[in-house]
């Protein structure tokens, strides 16, 4: 092995290390808006939505931004389970693959695999919401869109670190 091809290895090595950790930071970030949620939606306080506006919620044109409008509207559950504890589960699932995927064989061999596929469902499902919160509720929630923006960011960091471990396994 030459000296040139050493330090690429190393290089995406340290990449492929600090793109964990900005995962993790991300992927906590994204759990405590969606705990934050999942709290107000099963205890029934309302959330305080950054940016309100007073409005036509619900009406076609400029959407309000209104955080529950949105979450009592038909969108915000599947199956009568709230779709942020849903993301509370998935932002979970997601930290705790990145966090303990150096400490098991299966881990070590799937878990990128397994992080991009929950990632990328968890934005693909948080694209629809946005388009049913836009195009269907007439009404934005603004801790939805953070969220929405930082499942976004988990799967460009999932995408990345899944290309360079496809080219280098030992990252």
């Amino acid at each position: 092995m030459t000296r040139s091809s050493r330090a690429k290895r190393s290089a995406t090595a340290t990449t492929g290390h600090w793109l964990r950790i900005a995962g993790i930071i991300v992927a906590f970030l994204g759990l405590l808006v969606a705990a934050y949620m999942s709290w107000s939606e099963i205890s029934g306080i309302p959330t305080s939505c950054p940016g309100g506006t007073e409005g036509a919620v619900g009406q076609p044109g400029a959407p309000a931004i209104d955080c529950g409008f949105v979450q009592n509207s038909a969108y915000a559950r599947i199956v009568g389970i709230p779709v942020a504890l849903l993301g509370f589960v998935g932002y979970l699932a997601i930290l705790l693959l990145w966090i303990f995927q150096d400490r098991a064989a299966f881990l070590r061999e799937y878990s990128h695999a397994l992080i991009f596929g929950l990632a990328l469902f968890g934005f693909l499902f948080s694209l629809y919401l946005t388009y049913a919160e836009l195009f269907l509720i007439y009404a934005i929630c603004t801790w939805c869109v953070a969220s929405a923006i930082l499942m976004t960011l988990v799967f460009v960091i999932a995408t990345i670190r899944l290309v360079l471990f496809m080219r280098n396994p030992a990252i």
